[in-house]
Order: C-alpha cells, then structure tokens, then sequence
C-alpha cells in the first residue's frame, strides 16, 4: 500500500488531523524533531495489535484517499521472538543507567541556581561535568552507539535520530565546559539546560518506545552477544561506574 511508504511528516504537514490519529493511538509524531520515518515503520515501532494497528490504517486512508473504498493490507512481519513485556538484562541495565544520568539532570536547575559560587560549589558543577561526559557519554552511550545499535539498520531514521541526540548532547556539554573555563556561569547554566531538555525527551523515547522495539526483535542469539559485548565494556570500565552511581545520588540528594 503505497500510503505506508511515505513520510510521516510529510502526512502530518498534509493533513494535520492525521497527527491527531496517530495521537488518539499514543504516537507521538506531532511533537517528534526527526520527521523522516516511514508510517509502516512508526507503527511498527509501537508494535500495535493488528486490529488496532488495522483501525489507524483505516482512518489515515480516509483522510489520504476520501471517497475511496480500499482494502487495507496490513504489512506482513515475522513473529517477534520477544513479546514479552521484561526486558533483556542488556538493555535493562541501560534502563537503570538512565534513572543514575535522570538524577543529574533533575540536579541541573537547583546547582545552577544557587548563589554561592563558591569552591564546593565549583566543584559540584564540574562533578557534574565529569559524570556526562564519562558516565553518560562514553560509558552509556558507547554501550548503545557501539553494540545494541549495530544490530539494526544504521540509516534507519530511528537510529540516526538518537546519535544526533547524543551528538547535538556532546556539543552543549563543550559549550559548557567552556563557559566554565571562562568564568561566565550564566552561559553554563544555559547549556546544561538546554542538555537537560534534550536529554529527558531522549531517554523517554528510549524507554517508553526504543528499547522495547529493539528487545522484541533481538534474537535470542542477539541478547547473548549483547550480554558479552556489554559485560566486556563494564569489565573495561572497572570500578568508574560504580564510583559515577554514588556522584550521581549525592548530587542528587544536595541539589533538589
């Protein structure tokens, strides 16, 4: 059907109450920055009933095709070997290290906003520096850039949407960081506001919408080598993660 091959932005822009569509059935593209998905591969991402899968189909055509009578097909998929609703270990653990990279960001506002500029409190900003850029970035990140992405399709929309988060991440965290050098912390605390925002819609996507796509279709196979593949960088790390969870909850519990 040629309407499940075309841009879901480019439906949306067209016609507007499709975006209501797709909201009713809790897909948020209206609101979404990425805009180049096709709408079969939306609606497989959420991974929806057929019957309702089968509804929304239906009442985008109408709104695509009006007057038309036409037999919806619905696109064929193999069974996925995961239905269940428990996460892999992999992937749950990365769904823990977004509650630790959470706590910082929610720290953010309340360390920026304190008056004191004092040498704790420098210190406290440049903590915070520190557990983005190697727990967050390069521990967390890695972990996904280099291991549960590459076992899909590197450009799928999808994937490209969440490395240009990271990317678009990384440079308010150098932005940041300068600002820091440079004494001017009212820029500072722009950046790291804006890596906030960015950062809580990012890891919303992926718990709520990415992470449960990609664990029902990874293989049993896939899950193990996943499970190697990220034991091996945790035994890279060493003690650092660990040390970057207890920053995390005392940054947290100072800065509320």
């Amino acid at each position: 059907m040629e309407m499940l091959e075309m841009n879901i932005k480019d439906i949306i822009n067209q016609y507007p109450a499709a975006g209501a569509i797709l909201t009713q059935y809790n897909i948020g593209c209206v609101a979404c920055s990425l805009g180049s998905c096709k709408l079969k591969d939306i609606v497989a991402i959420h991974n929806l009933p057929a019957d309702v899968e089968l509804a929304l189909f239906t009442k985008i055509a109408g709104l695509l095709y009006p007057g038309q009578k036409m037999e919806i097909s619905l696109p064929k998929r193999a069974p996925a070997p995961r239905t269940g609703k428990k996460l892999c270990p992999p992937i749950r653990d990365m769904v823990e290290e977004h509650t630790q990279i959470m706590n910082v960001i929610r720290a953010i506002g309340p360390l920026m906003a304190r008056k004191a500029k004092d040498d704790i409190w420098k210190n406290d900003v440049l903590s915070a520096l520190d557990f983005i850029r190697n727990f967050a970035d390069k521990y967390h990140h890695a972990k996904e850039e280099d291991i549960l992405f590459k076992y899909f399709e590197q450009d799928s929309a999808v994937i490209k949407s969440m490395n240009r988060d990271h990317e678009q991440g990384r440079a308010y965290i150098r932005t940041a960081q300068k600002a820091i050098e440079e004494g001017d912390y009212t820029a500072a605390g722009t950046e790291l506001t804006s890596y906030g925002a960015l950062l809580t819609g990012h890891i919303e996507k992926e718990d709520n919408i990415l992470y449960p796509w990609m664990n029902r279709e990874l293989s049993d196979n896939q899950v193990g080598l996943l499970f190697a593949a990220c034991s091996g960088v945790d035994n890279s790390f060493g003690d650092k993660p660990a040390y970057y969870r207890k920053l995390a909850d005392k940054l947290s519990k100072k800065y509320r």
